[in-house]
Order: structure tokens, then sequence, then C-alpha cells
């Protein structure tokens, strides 16, 4: 259904959607969620976080991702794992700065443009890495393991690379195999959408 061949996408009744953040916005919308600012300036405020994650983060995050959590150790590439991880470093500085100023990137609480990067905030503090302190992340961060669809949507070992899925980077989901061995493949997106239905 999605043209390229890739997740996460929705099915709503007759009408197909795909691209993360377009996804999170058209959820919220169709809602009439308070996630979703009727204020245009708190709206575009939001979305400028939503936007952000895919735009800055998601690029140097994917090499620390996968380079040390999806790479075997014997092929790993050190020098763009530290890069990376360099990178994210100072593009989270952005946020955490941010975040000395109000609880949430949507603002007074919680909305859209926090759940892109929340995403990433669940695999950033828990891949084996070196993370300066950044007090104003960190509290957001703990704020968001107080709501329990974020526990139970991105907080666990499966879950993370589903949450990896919703911001469109990680383009194969974990199997289980007859052994009970965890394997990623690359499915169909029929067969992703299946996947991760089940794991839900």
């Amino acid at each position: 259904l999605n043209p390229n061949g890739r997740v996460p996408m929705i099915q709503d009744d007759d009408f197909v959607l795909w691209e993360s953040n377009t996804i999170v916005r058209y959820l919220c919308a169709k809602q009439a969620s308070e996630f979703y600012p009727t204020d245009l300036q708190a709206r575009a405020s939001a979305e400028k976080w939503m936007d952000w994650t895919t735009s800055t983060l998601a690029e140097p995050f994917t090499a620390v991702f996968w380079g040390v959590v999806r790479t075997p150790a014997e092929q790993q590439n050190w020098d763009s794992i530290n890069a990376g991880h360099q990178a994210c470093i100072d593009a989270l500085k952005t946020v955490d700065q941010a975040l000395a100023e109000q609880p949430y990137l949507s603002g007074s609480a919680f909305g859209m443009g926090d759940i892109p990067l929340g995403c990433f905030a669940y695999a950033w503090f828990e891949m084996p890495i070196e993370r300066p302190a950044m007090p104003h992340l960190e509290a957001w961060y703990q704020r968001l393991q107080q709501r329990p669809a974020y526990r139970k949507a991105v907080m666990t070992a499966i879950k993370l690379f589903l949450a990896c899925l919703l911001v469109g980077w990680i383009l194969s989901v974990i199997e289980i195999d007859p052994l009970g061995f965890i394997r990623l493949v690359s499915p169909s997106v029929r067969e992703a959408a299946d996947m991760a239905a089940a794991a839900a």
C-alpha cells in the first residue's frame, strides 16, 4: 500500500497514509486531541520539534544505533559511531536548552511535538553508550516514563525497534525463529504491519 515499500503506514478505511510525522499529525487532528493544538503558533512550535527530530537527529542517531546495537562487534566502525555519537550530543544540547524553559517540547503539556523524539529517547537512554549530563532532557525523559502509554508502546525490548519504525528510519523488524532466537528481517509492508500489530 505504501509505494515506497516501507513502514510506518496506516490505512484508515480506504485512506492510506505514510510518513511517520504526518501520521502522528493526522491521528492527533482526527481525534481532536489536546495533543494537536488549535493555536496556530503552538501547533507550529510542536511541529518544529517533530521535523527537527527527523531532519537533524535521525541521521547521526542511525549511525550510533545501527553501529552499536545492530552490528556485530567485529564489524563495528567506531569512527562512524563516534562521529554520530558526538553529533547526537551536540543536537540534544539544543533540546536540553529548550526544556530548561518548558517541561515539554510541545509547551506546558505533553503533545505531538514530544512523540518523535520520545521514541528516540528510549533508545538513547538504553543503549550502552556514554551520555553527558543533560538534566532537562533527563527530567523530560523521566516524565515520559511516567506515562502508561509510553511504557506500554515504547519501553520494551521489542518496542524499541517498533519505536524506531515510527520515525521511519528502521526498515526491518524483529522476528523470533522456531528456536527462540531474535533476528532482524526486512519484511513486506503487510508483514511488518501484521508483526507490529501482534507485538502491540
